[in-house]
């Protein structure tokens, strides 16, 4: 639930940047749900967080495994390991956002990458895989490993208040967003 709430405010910070020239791609102000409603959680970026702890972070220890059994030099295996991580996390973000878009962007209504370099089929360009990878390789290496520890030294009283807590926010907005939904776009199709 967190990360569906973080997840957003990166999306307005990446976009932020498009608009200022960091990154490329299209900047769009009129998108109401994105910086109108900054508190609605996007599930997607959660289900990504969820993702990554389940096949991410699995694979960055079968990596760590196989890289501190080869023959390579002591020194060379955190900057092996990792790289190896990076290149699955690559590959399994990418992957995940080619699928989304052809099952929910077909008609380039969310986004489209067409007019970028290095793009496959409109879906998927090398500068958000490359955003997404760096962004899952900090979550599966530093992020999640602290929130581990953070959450085995709060006991399950304090957890099972947190859960409440958030599951509680979660719904509110949900039926916030529901009650009041997102202005439209002018010249947008009703729903």
């Amino acid at each position: 639930m967190s990360f569906s709430m973080v997840g957003h405010w990166v999306e307005m910070l990446f976009c932020t940047g498009i608009k200022y020239g960091i990154f490329k791609g299209g900047y769009d102000r009129n998108n109401h749900m994105l910086w109108d409603q900054w508190l609605f959680p996007f599930p997607a970026e959660g289900t990504a967080a969820v993702l990554a702890d389940l096949v991410l972070k699995p694979a960055k220890e079968a990596i760590v495994g196989a890289v501190s059994r080869s023959v390579l030099p002591l020194w060379l295996h955190m900057p092996t390991a990792l790289a190896a991580s990076f290149l699955v996390n690559q590959l399994v973000c990418t992957s995940i956002d080619f699928a989304t878009g052809m099952a929910a962007n077909r008609n380039y209504e969310l986004w489209d990458y067409r007019d970028m370099r290095f793009h496959f089929m409109g879906q998927v360009c090398l500068q958000n895989s490359l955003f997404y990878s760096i962004a899952a390789t900090w979550g599966v290496w530093w992020l999640l490993p602290a929130l581990e520890k953070l959450m085995e030294s709060a006991g399950d009283t304090v957890l099972d208040g947190v859960l409440v807590g958030m599951g509680s926010v979660f719904i509110f907005l949900e039926l916030l967003y529901q009650a009041v939904p997102p202005k439209k776009a002018p010249g947008a199709l009703p729903a």
